[in-house]
């Protein structure tokens, strides 16, 4: 019995291995409460879950014990042919898709900008070629032209409590009302989910792997030079990675 479970051990951690490897070109995020229910001992453990070198360190610690380990890792070969093949494969769709549009829209991933029309403040922090709402959204905005590229982007906080009377997530804007800022910050509660710096230099906020990996641009390596961490544009309240960031509500 115990080399049969000793050869099953072996099977089930070098499947986690392959599919780490298999996934090792996206920078995926595992969640916490997953890792909580695989391996509760490490709850309240602070570490990186980014990418499949984090499944590669978690299917290693997990294995050094001898009691459940396979049905530790028969839980987490389950989820990662679930939930994160998914999620990479969602991942990899949108990088397809927004590799073809890049050259149609006129504004990059973290560039900073003013509404022309409400005045606020934002950061892009993703596209669609065209407007991807219903018809009575577009009429309760005013869309007048939904052939144009439109921008996901997180209006600074401050603005929103200006403009709105409070708080907004994102917004929703078409490219026609962007007026792009040469120098500019933004505050915002969400900011640390998109976004890991600013450049100085290049005058834009520098995405996250995910959105680096998600809308390609070659001028990413360029922004890490002089970077500075965006922990000051930010608060705590943060909400979970693997959400779909696109999946926002009110925007103008």
């Amino acid at each position: 019995m115990g080399d049969k479970n000793a050869l099953l051990s072996r099977l089930v951690y070098r499947g986690i291995l392959r599919w780490a490897k298999e996934h090792s070109d996206v920078p995926f995020s595992i969640q916490q409460t997953h890792v909580n229910a695989v391996l509760p001992e490490l709850v309240g453990v602070k570490m990186n879950l980014q990418d499949a070198s984090a499944v590669r360190y978690l299917a290693r610690y997990g294995f050094e014990s001898t009691d459940g380990n396979v049905d530790r890792g028969l839980e987490a070969l389950r989820l990662l042919n679930t939930h994160y093949h998914r999620v990479v494969e969602e991942m990899r769709r949108t990088r397809r898709e927004k590799s073809q549009i890049v050259d149609a829209v006129k504004y990059k991933i973290g560039q900073v900008f003013r509404h022309k029309k409400y005045g606020y403040k934002g950061i892009i922090y993703g596209f669609d070629e065209t407007c991807q709402r219903d018809e009575e959204w577009m009429r309760q905005m005013g869309v007048r032209n939904p052939d144009m590229p439109f921008y996901y982007a997180l209006p600074d906080e401050m603005d929103s409590t200006r403009f709105f009377g409070g708080f907004r997530l994102s917004k929703y804007v078409a490219e026609e009302n962007i007026a792009a800022l040469e120098d500019g910050k933004v505050v915002h509660r969400a900011l640390e989910n998109f976004f890991i710096g600013y450049s100085k230099d290049m005058k834009r906020y520098v995405p996250t792997k995910r959105l680096q990996f998600e809308y390609p641009d070659e001028e990413y390596e360029r922004m890490m030079i002089d970077m500075v961490p965006v922990a000051d544009d930010a608060n705590l309240l943060l909400y979970d990675d693997d959400d779909d960031h696109n999946d926002t509500n009110a925007s103008r």
